[in-house]
């Protein structure tokens, strides 16, 4: 589940994108393969979530005291605010009814 999670944050859009770390196996460590990253998927159930969420709030936790986080303590924090949408990346549309962005361009945000 952690090398998912960086793989969605390093901008993969499904599963096989986790295949995007192996080049930086160096800074990562050892990559879980596409079999692999499968069956865990396959065995989050219901069951399995409270677990999943207390070793994600621990991971938060240790990364906030180590700087990552907000200037407050993470038992104090709200939620981390990631702003995604300052970047567009620029796209000629010819689609009907195309409207412009607010900054007046056409394109789409990556992720």
């Amino acid at each position: 589940l952690t090398d998912l999670a960086v793989a969605v944050a390093d901008g993969a859009i499904n599963i096989s994108g986790i295949q995007t770390l192996t080049d930086r196996q160096d800074v990562f460590g050892p990559v879980a393969s596409m079999p692999t990253t499968w069956r865990v998927l396959d065995r989050v159930t219901e069951d399995r979530l409270p677990a999943i969420r207390k070793a994600r709030a621990e991971a938060r936790a240790r990364a906030w005291e180590a700087g990552a986080g907000p200037e407050n303590s993470a038992e104090d924090a709200g939620p981390l605010v990631i702003d995604v949408d300052a970047t567009i990346s620029i796209a000629h549309s010819e689609k009907e009814n195309a409207a412009a962005t607010w900054k007046r361009t056409f394109g789409f945000h990556p992720v």
